[in-house]
């Protein structure tokens, strides 16, 4: 199993443009609908602050990089970061549900 999280801050201003891009990747995920990947991207409350969580069971590659609405998010988060935006790897130390605890 492989659990990366990306942490994306941003202004109040690029906020619709960044929640427009998070909806077009995930619906392109969703359409493509590979097996074995889970991804959830979160709104941390009221602030244009996001978490984005990918899990992919074992042996699954990540579908991302080949789907245009997910590059074209990935290729823009640095402008709206300020700066570079990289996955860290996560490790579950405790969940409920699914292994990284998204639906």
């Amino acid at each position: 199993m492989t659990l990366q999280i990306v942490r994306l801050t941003t202004t109040e201003a690029d906020r619709p443009e960044v929640e427009a891009a998070l909806t077009a990747a995930v619906a392109a995920l969703a359409e493509a609908d590979p097996p074995g990947v889970r991804y959830a991207a979160l709104r941390l409350g009221d602030e244009p602050s996001y978490l984005l969580v990918l899990h992919l069971d074992e042996g699954v590659a990540n579908p991302l990089p080949a789907l245009p609405a997910a590059r074209a998010l990935r290729e823009a988060m640095p402008a709206w970061a300020g700066g570079p935006v990289a996955p860290v790897d996560a490790t579950v130390v405790a969940a409920h549900g699914s292994p990284a605890g998204l639906p």
